[in-house]
């Protein structure tokens, strides 16, 4: 596991917030893998298997995503983009517990955009929901959303899969 601060440059960050803080974003509901009933809005503007590619209100991601791998070339080299999630959550909302995927090799990149509060729940830890503020972590481990009492949270999640150093 590895927290980042300051995940993106102000200026960076800024416009992917105002980006998906935008009312056009086309939001779904509710998210895959919802357990129980439960589930969050998202939009899923990439995805191999199902061969999405529309970044269409989202494509701040892309760069967010390519400034990340070049800041961590020494320590994680990519083989490709498996899928990028937006989630938005209101209060309330939950998925439950889950891994991203269960294959070897495959890495969550999980950012928080906006400040809320909630955060993610692992077993051995809690990680709060803090702008601008990012996870990475092997995407076989279980984690859990935890519950927001805001009107919005909202977080992007790239499954990446390549190397650790």
């Amino acid at each position: 596991m590895q927290q980042f601060d300051n995940f993106l440059p102000e200026w960076l960050h800024n416009k992917v917030n105002n980006q998906l803080l935008d009312p056009s974003v086309r939001w779904h509901y509710p998210s895959s893998g919802a357990k129980d009933g439960g589930g969050a809005f998202f939009t899923q503007p990439f995805n191999v298997v199902s061969n999405t590619n529309n970044w269409q209100g989202a494509d701040t991601l892309i760069y967010a995503l390519d400034y990340w791998l070049d800041a961590n070339k020494d320590t994680f080299q990519l083989e490709y983009l498996h899928r990028c999630m937006i989630n938005f959550y209101t209060a309330g909302q939950n998925t439950g517990w889950h891994q991203d995927m269960y294959d070897e090799g495959y890495y969550s990149l999980l950012y928080y955009v906006n400040d809320a509060d909630g955060g993610t729940e692992f077993k051995d830890a809690k990680y709060e929901h803090k702008e601008n503020s990012a996870l990475f972590f092997d995407c076989r481990i279980e984690h859990c959303p935890i519950t927001s009492t805001v009107p919005r949270r909202i977080s992007a999640n790239w499954i990446l899969k390549g190397k650790v150093h």
